[in-house]
């Protein structure tokens, strides 16, 4: 089956209520991206994360790493 957008939001929608591995990015009340991670290998504790910024106007901003660094 093809993937579809359609799929792809409704993914990510359910990712982001559930909070599990996926969280959202807010500045100054906005959504303006996402970061994510999953275990490349749990015994090892190699854990992969990605972090995304929507809209290039945030950007260089640190969000990404806010995001990161409680």
């Amino acid at each position: 089956q093809t993937p579809t957008l359609e799929g792809f939001r409704n993914n990510t929608l359910q990712r982001l209520i559930k909070g599990e591995d996926m969280l959202l990015i807010e500045f100054e009340g906005k959504p303006v991206g996402s970061v994510s991670w999953y275990w490349e290998c749990e015994s090892t504790r190699w854990l992969e994360a990605g972090i995304v910024i929507y809209d290039s106007n945030y950007w260089n901003k640190g969000l990404g790493f806010s995001a990161l660094v409680p």
